[in-house]
């Protein structure tokens, strides 16, 4: 015995064996023909596939399929469309079921599976038997035979699809009406094939009649085509006889009645009107006396493959030599033809053999080898429907192409203007997925129409060439310069680097720009080439060479012409490491963005070891409130860089950066109040009071004008400015119908104008604002603050420590606390300044306490790096305390040293030194001997130490 027989008897029996597990699942109440069904309805399912069935589930599938089989109209399909249900169909599945029951015929799977596939629906699993069985009159299946059984048998197709993808927009009963559509295209063509077949074959001895009009050669070889073409060569669906003239001698063009056959009894390609109706190319392709024509119809074919069907025209003369009508042929190429040598092909042979003769190349040379192989390998379908002036000039063009490879595009309109066919070449290396869409982009738009099909050739010559079909409107096609197509290509593909060199000369001049070529000029992915020109790399090396001036990330906000309104891109240049999606994409979505995607891009630096990540988010603006990028983008660009520098919390305050038009340091002031009022027990969460100012984002901004006009020192007319606002936010307030968002938004401006002042305006060394932001408070005037009320009390707020410190009266004592309680230190803080006033109300008449939280402590580094986090958060704490008071003073006090007072309303005790001329001794005796009592805390802000007692 052979190996394949051995090995052929051996898949066998394992199929046997999965068979047999499943047809020992069948229940023993089950009808007595269902073992042979499920038999055969699983026969010729692979054996790795069967062994992954669970028995039951497949015995209950081929169950209802039986039952769904059991009767049937003859001659017509049975279609069913369900997802399985158990308590209907006896099984459950993840996946839609179609099942259709059709009298055998050729070409259903591959039709109705290229239909499925048209609308974008995944097929899962297929499963096709072919069953002989015998009904009665009514349809009624009667006998189940075997695969011998002949006799009285008639064959059905049963083809069981499970799918998925079917979008919500088609319903089951459309569905099944295009299935039904494929189904009578393919019963029209299986009926008539024959008949078409034998009237190709008649078309030969007809030829014989058209001898005296054209070369004995011409005739010769139209008789050959025809003869190619019925030897399985062609698919025969469509045959119909046309006239081009009535009885009167008049133009028309009219179908030979009862002519039709096949698919063209459906219904016909081409309107019967008058010749003159058609463009003047088309008029001239259907009357030129010429035997043969073949084009590509503008109808797809629903039968085998789901492509452009081919159109086949022979012409029919009178005895003058006159066209009077034509013949035509739809149908398709069979892949044979695909593989056939060109020089062998009727009518591409003669073709051929007069483009190699034109070209006065020896057979033997270089050139001459080189243009029949091109030939050779050109889309067959051109070399059908080219004349061949275009095949020479296309083929020559081709080959010169090989000695200077570069970007062309050779175009060939259809004669009845339907479509352009465009075979783009390329250079390998550059051609991809998205460099086609681009092309496809491009030549749409010059031709005003839309690509209806595509292939490509990837060798190993030095060009790609993409072929593809644009369907266009007949007499709409507008002037095209081919020339000016391949500029727009090679500007996408070819010369990307050159133009990149180009482009970062015209910007930077020749030096720089050369030295920046050396860096960039290989510095980037394929994927980045493909999505971004020349002109758009030029402008992210600008923004990358400022990342790595800055060593930090750089920002891009944009609207990419190319996207509707809604939709923006942010570009982030990092150096160093990739970021994360989840470690960006918080921060963007409350900063008020639904991100859309994300394209990473790594960029290698040429000649140094450093590399950039370019990260591109297409974005979204959540809501519908109507903004300006222009005004909006360098204020989310600072606000999202200051956030990703911890300068500023992440949360949906941000937001009011794009809502509001606040920049990054306003919503660290609205947050900061926010904060406040949580530790005086606020009733509202932070969520609430976010949600609040967001659906008010004019309010928000007034409210931030307010606090503003407050406190702007240098700013003039500032109390007629407040009260503006006022009347102003009063005005808008009456508008609000929420009573949630109403109190939020009046304790804002009741808090503000209980603000008494703040470090919001100071700066730090050069111009850098400080670490945290202060406000003292007028304790009696704040809404809802807690008893017993402080006389005063000031507010510490940044990103890695929050604090507070509460006085009793004009004259206080007390300490600071390192505290742990987070959602309430103020409420420890007041109780331990209750306990100070009773305990030193000897020293001084009330007492003093402050107390800050740690933020952000860190997670390694044990407690050493706790300590030290905690120390450096103690020193913002009372620089933030000591910034209030410089705020009022005007500054330091240079030595000798100094102690000085405010008026006696607001009395508030300045001690400042030079650290060179004054310890802390020395400020601690100068304030015990003025004021008689003791000093217990000193601390540094710029040049001097000092210390504001009653402020504290």
């Amino acid at each position: 015995m052979s190996n394949a027989s051995v090995q052929s008897s051996g898949y066998h029996s394992k199929q046997a064996a999965q068979l047999s597990s499943i047809l020992n699942a069948i229940p023993k109440q089950a009808a007595s023909g269902l073992k042979q069904f499920i038999t055969q309805f699983y026969a010729r399912v692979p054996v790795d596939d069967l062994a992954q069935y669970d028995a039951k589930h497949a015995v209950a599938v081929a169950q209802a399929a039986y039952e769904f089989m059991s009767s049937r109209t003859p001659g017509e399909p049975k279609i069913r469309i369900f997802m399985p249900d158990k308590a209907t169909h006896g099984y459950d599945a993840k996946h839609m079921v179609i099942e259709l029951l059709n009298d055998d015929m050729p070409f259903l799977v591959d039709s109705l599976s290229a239909e499925l596939t048209r609308q974008g629906i995944s097929i899962r699993e297929t499963l096709h038997p072919i069953f002989h069985v015998k009904r009665d009159k009514k349809g009624v299946l009667t006998e189940l035979g075997d695969a011998k059984a002949t006799d009285g048998f008639a064959f059905e197709s049963f083809i069981h699809f499970e799918v998925s993808g079917v979008a919500e927009n088609i319903s089951g009963e459309q569905l099944q009406a295009d299935l039904e559509w494929v189904l009578q295209h393919i019963r029209f063509t299986v009926a008539d094939w024959k008949e078409i077949t034998v009237k190709a074959e008649a078309i030969c001895d007809k030829l014989q009649n058209v001898r005296g009009h054209f070369d004995a050669e011409i005739v010769d070889e139209a008789q050959h085509f025809m003869r190619w073409l019925v030897d399985r060569n062609f698919v025969f669906m469509g045959y119909a006889e046309y006239d081009f003239y009535d009885a009167k001698g008049n133009e028309k063009l009219s179908l030979v009645p009862d002519s039709a056959r096949g698919i063209l009894k459906i219904n016909d390609d081409i309107n019967p009107h008058g010749l003159e109706s058609l463009p003047p190319e088309s008029r001239h392709f259907l009357l030129v006396p010429q035997i043969i024509e073949i084009t590509k119809s503008n109808r797809r074919s629903l039968v085998h493959r789901s492509v452009l069907m081919d159109y086949v025209g022979i012409k029919r003369f009178d005895n003058k030599g006159k066209v009077i009508g034509e013949i035509r042929l739809l149908g398709l190429f069979t892949s044979n033809v695909y593989y056939q040598s060109a020089s062998q092909i009727p009518l591409v042979r003669q073709k051929i053999a007069n483009t190699l003769t034109r070209s006065h190349f020896a057979p033997q040379s270089h050139d001459g080898k080189a243009l029949k192989a091109i030939l050779e390998f050109l889309p067959r379908d051109e070399i059908f429907q080219m004349s061949e002036d275009v095949l020479f000039e296309s083929s020559m063009g081709i080959l010169q192409l090989e000695a200077k490879p570069s970007v062309r595009v050779f175009a060939r309109t259809d004669a009845f203007e339907r479509f352009v066919s465009l075979m783009v070449f390329v250079p390998r290396e550059r051609f991809s997925t998205e460099l086609r869409r681009q092309i496809q982009a491009v030549v749409e738009q010059a031709f005003n129409g839309v690509t209806s099909s595509f292939t490509t050739q990837i060798a190993e010559a030095a060009l790609a060439r993409l072929h593809l079909i644009v369907r266009t409107v007949p007499g709409d096609i507008p002037a095209v310069s081919l020339p000016k197509i391949e500029q727009e290509i090679a500007r996408r593909a070819y010369l990307w680097s050159d133009l990149l060199q180009e482009g970062l000369i015209q910007a930077h001049g020749e030096q720089k720009g050369m030295q920046l070529q050396t860096i960039y000029g290989s510095a980037y992915s394929n994927a980045y080439i493909d999505r971004y020109n020349t002109q758009e790399a030029v402008y992210d090396i600008g923004k990358i060479e400022e990342a790595l001036k800055r060593n930090e990330l750089s920002l891009e906000l944009f609207h990419d012409k190319k996207q509707p309104e809604k939709y923006v891109h942010l570009k982030i240049y990092n150096p160093g490491d990739q970021i994360a999606l989840s470690d960006f994409l918080p921060m963007l979505e409350n900063a008020g963005f639904r991100v859309i995607e994300e394209h990473p891009f790594q960029i290698e630096l040429q000649a140094t070891s450093r590399h950039i990540w370019l990260h591109d988010f297409k974005l979204e603006v959540s809501g519908d409130q109507p903004w300006e990028l222009a005004l909006v983008k360098p204020l989310i660009e600072e606000a999202l860089l200051k956030t990703w520098q911890r300068e500023m919390e992440n949360d949906r305050f941000n937001a009011l950066v794009l809502r509001a038009q606040l920049n990054w340091r306003q919503v660290v002031c609205v947050r900061a109040y926010a904060k406040y009022l949580k530790q005086i027990g606020f009733t509202y969460s932070q969520g609430a009071i976010e949600q609040a100012l967001l659906q008010q984002p004019a309010i928000a901004r007034d409210i931030v004008e307010l606090f503003e006009a407050r406190f702007d020192m240098v700013a003039k007319d500032r109390d007629s400015r407040q009260q503006a606002l006022l009347e102003a936010i009063d005005g808008k307030l009456a508008q609000v119908s929420d009573a949630v968002s109403d109190r939020i938004l009046r304790t804002y401006v009741e808090v503000i104008q209980a603000t008494l002042r703040t470090n919001y305006y100071q700066s730090g060394k050069g111009s850098e604002y400080k670490p945290v932001l202060s406000f003292k408070f007028d304790s009696k005037n704040v809404p809802g603050l807690p008893l017993p009320r402080p006389f005063a009390e000031i507010f510490v707020y940044g990103t890695r420590v929050e604090g507070i410190h509460l006085r009793g009266g004009r004259v206080a004592r007390g300490g600071l606390r390192w505290s742990d309680r987070h959602e309430d230190f103020r409420t420890e803080v007041l109780g331990l300044m209750k306990a100070q006033m009773v305990k030193n109300s000897v020293i001084v008449p009330v007492g003093s306490k402050g107390g800050f939280v740690v933020k952000q402590p860190p997670q390694t580094g044990g407690r050493e790096a706790y300590m030290e986090e905690g120390i450096a958060c103690y020193k913002m704490y009372l620089s933030g305390l000591l910034d209030i008071t410089d705020n009022i003073v005007g500054g330091k006090v240079t030595p000798p040293l100094q102690v000085t007072r405010q008026d006696d309303d607001d009395p508030y005790l300045v001690v400042a030194a030079d650290k060179g001329t004054a310890t802390f001794s020395d400020i601690a005796n100068s304030v015990s001997a003025e004021y008689g009592f003791w000093l217990g805390d000193a601390f540094a802000s710029g040049g001097s130490v000092g210390y504001d007692h009653k402020a504290m």
